[in-house]
């Protein structure tokens, strides 16, 4: 994933090495090996991880890093190697692809989207919840296996990305439309309309 998330006006690489998550970034010599800036000690991550994502969870305007197994909270000082963890298990099955970090149900506060297994079955937006300063999320199914085609009008497997997620209706509204391409592992792509009523 390229994000702009040490706002210098060009994209580094999010990913985990050695361990670790954080960026990637090049180095102004082209011909000179890309740095990784940690935002974390190393920890015994899978090495082909499925889940990750970058938005302003906590809407203090900075991008945090979303992951299947919870979210890193950017500090003030970006190149820092202690984010914050919140551990928070968004899919209890492998994770997904991408992840999104939007309103969905228009309160104001970020929630995420994400495909609960890239290789398997399961979609579903996850609404943040605030109880003082400590933020959870609660799981809303978007899409499940065969057996519940008839329950959200469309199944299928091998979700292994989220394209094109936009909102179709108006800011100022409770009832949430939103417009998405999944990608299937064989390029097949299924557009899909899941609308929330406030």
């Amino acid at each position: 994933m390229l994000v702009d998330i040490d706002k210098d006006d060009s994209p580094e690489l999010i990913t985990h090495w050695d361990g670790a998550w954080g960026w990637i970034e090049p180095q102004e010599d082209p011909a000179a090996p890309w740095k990784f800036h940690a935002i974390e000690e190393s920890r015994d991550w899978p090495q082909f991880y499925h889940g990750q994502g970058v938005g302003d969870i906590n809407g203090d305007g900075r991008l945090d890093l979303v992951i299947n197994d919870g979210w890193y909270e950017h500090p003030e000082a970006t190149r820092s190697q202690h984010w914050r963890f919140h551990q928070h298990k968004f899919s209890h099955d492998r994770g997904g692809a991408q992840m999104y970090v939007m309103d969905v149900d228009n309160d104001g506060d970020s929630d995420v989207i994400s495909a609960l297994n890239g290789h398997g079955w399961g979609l579903a937006w996850f609404e943040q919840q605030q109880e003082g300063k400590k933020i959870s999320f609660v799981k809303h199914r978007m899409m499940g296996d065969r057996s519940e085609e008839q329950k959200f009008g469309v199944a299928f497997s091998q979700v292994s990305g989220v394209e094109g997620l936009c909102r179709i209706n108006g800011p100022n509204t409770r009832e949430a439309s939103l417009l998405t391409r999944l990608v299937c592992q064989d390029e097949r792509a299924v557009v899909k309309i899941m609308v929330r009523r406030g």
